[in-house]
């Protein structure tokens, strides 16, 4: 090979790889209104288990790493921004080099993540059976609503959440007019 496509091999070949790795997800902390790009959404969900747990990979428009869990609760949440499209929870870590893939079909771990929305996917639990686990993605709507409206009231007030998990629920849309009316009485009475 001549020194010139060595020298394009070299650069090339770590934008490659780079691009084809899963990105950590950064978790928002801060309950700010955060303007975000016109394709972007909030990916929201929730982690029930008894297993230590080091990341959940996630394939889609954007392939992410949600990494840092709290080992010590039993219910871990999650709120990051991502871009619109189509994901699916395709692998969990487990501390000690374990994992399990999620490549089954007819597993519901697909979701859609809609633009400018808090975007709540469910929860995703784990349980240890002997020698084996069990894993679903169920609906905790009701759970992850008083999650959001304790640590991201501003956020909650100006964003829609919709629920984009398997299935349809439609108890974010029942609760959204009385939900506003409350917290901006609560903001009055501040």
């Amino acid at each position: 090979m001549s020194n010139f496509k060595i020298y394009i091999f070299l650069i090339i070949t770590p934008f490659f790889i780079s691009s084809c790795a899963y990105q950590p997800l950064r978790a928002i902390s801060v309950d700010k209104n955060v303007l975000l790009a016109a394709e972007d959404g909030y990916l929201f969900l929730a982690l029930a288990t008894d297993i230590g747990i080091s990341s959940v990979e996630i394939d889609g428009p954007k392939r992410i790493e949600i990494i840092n869990f709290n080992k010590f609760e039993k219910r871990n949440y999650f709120l990051g921004v991502v871009p619109k499209g189509q994901y699916k929870i395709s692998k969990i870590n487990l501390w000690g080099n374990r994992f399990y893939l999620l490549d089954n079909e007819d597993l519901p771990f697909s979701f859609t993540v809609k633009p400018e929305t808090i975007n709540y996917v469910g929860e995703v639990r784990l349980k240890r059976l002997d020698s084996d686990a069990s894993i679903e993605l169920i609906n905790r709507s009701s759970l992850a609503l008083e999650y959001l409206d304790e640590k991201f009231p501003e956020l909650l007030l100006n964003r829609s959440i919709k629920y984009e998990g398997p299935g349809n629920d439609s108890f974010f849309n029942a609760i959204a007019d009385n939900r506003k009316k409350i917290l901006l009485k609560k903001e009055v009475v501040k």
